[in-house]
């Protein structure tokens, strides 16, 4: 598998042709998908150099790479996996510069093409760079709640490469502290610009947290992903009113019911039912949530996971609101294992509330 991956990525028979991508670029890439980190100015410079001047090919810096010590011991993520993203994040390159022979897409498909995966679990860095290509950003705040160890968030990526100041959360312990090693690591004397809290996030005290920590007004970006009360939690926020807002949404529930768990406290999806389906709430009720508090639906990332919001004096004719049924994905993982029709039988049963 690693051998086909390395010559599609290296432009090989079969491959995807990665000559629009320019050495740089492609050094770039080539550090984050494999290594987890950018590359130093050195080695950006040197390789870079060598693929330019024939010396060194594609191929060549990814078995180097690979081969590397610093990639043996990376253990959160195999070196597959991380190829695997790397060849996504070049074929979406592809798309945006040639998008004029692309084959017309329905609705659904309008975000694909900036999907980017940096430090985000699917493609949400590239989703999220294009959104604020388009509204701005105006305090480069970010707060995300449902973190793990912070190093696989939507916060990630713009608080290490673009400076931004963040407020992330989590309700286990051992994943807030080894958050605070990574990010003070990642960071350095810089480590300040994050706060990393130990807290179980709920309706009732989501307000005072953010407001114990200074902020209210506008933020720029608000995600939200904690595996249960995300619908009542989003609805129970009042302190600050973020531009854009990434919520994972419920798709084993369908693209057109409007339904959301009911809240409790400690809410744990297994133990409310086995399949793990009963958590969250559908893209339609998120869609119509958001209507209430001023934002609309501008699409969804591919895997089928999280909603995009956008305040709605920040709408444009290049970024419209959409209907949640042109926008919605089956959750790529649940379905490659049981049909969607399966899981919304199996939802039809559970005990969401209608919204």
């Amino acid at each position: 598998m690693l051998r086909r991956l390395l010559r599609k990525l290296a432009g090989g028979p079969g491959g995807l042709g990665l000559g629009p991508v320019d050495d740089r670029l492609f050094v770039a890439l080539a550090y984050h998908m494999i290594l987890g980190r950018p590359p130093d100015p050195k080695g950006q410079a040197r390789y870079t150099a060598e693929l330019a001047a024939g010396d060194m090919s594609r191929r060549n810096l990814l078995d180097l790479l690979m081969a590397s010590d610093e990639a043996r011991h990376l253990g959160d993520r195999p070196v597959g996996q991380r190829l695997a993203a790397l060849e996504d994040n070049l074929a979406n390159l592809l798309k945006r510069r040639y998008a004029a022979v692309a084959a017309a897409g329905d609705p659904a498909a309008r975000l694909r093409s900036h999907e980017f995966k940096v430090h985000s679990q699917h493609g949400e860095d590239g989703i999220l760079l294009y959104l604020f290509s388009l509204v701005g950003a105006a305090t480069h705040q970010v707060v995300e709640f449902g973190i793990e160890d912070g190093r696989e968030c939507n916060a990630a990526n713009l608080i290490i490469n673009f400076g931004w100041r963040g407020l992330l959360m989590d309700c286990v312990p051992e994943n807030v502290e080894a958050a605070q090693r990574y990010y003070a690591q990642r960071l350095g004397p810089a480590a300040d610009r994050v706060a990393i809290d130990l807290q179980q996030v709920s309706p009732e005290n989501i307000d005072q947290l953010l407001a114990a920590r200074g902020l209210a007004g506008e933020i720029d970006l608000l995600s939200i992903d904690i595996d249960g009360n995300d619908y009542w939690v989003f609805e129970a926020i009042s302190q600050v009113e973020p531009r854009v807002v990434v919520i994972e949404y419920n798709a084993s529930l369908g693209p057109r019911r409007a339904a959301a768990v009911r809240p409790a406290p400690d809410f744990n999806r297994f133990a409310c039912h086995p399949s793990g389906y009963y958590h969250g709430a559908s893209l339609a009720a998120m869609a119509k949530l958001g209507r209430q508090k001023g934002y609309a639906l501008v699409g969804c990332d591919s895997s089928g996971a999280n909603a995009f919001l956008v305040r709605r004096d920040l709408l444009s004719d290049q970024l419209p609101e959409q209907e949640p049924a042109a926008c919605f994905y089956p959750h790529r993982r649940r379905t490659a294992a049981e049909p969607l029709e399966q899981q919304m039988r199996l939802t039809a049963e559970m005990d969401f509330i209608e919204v």
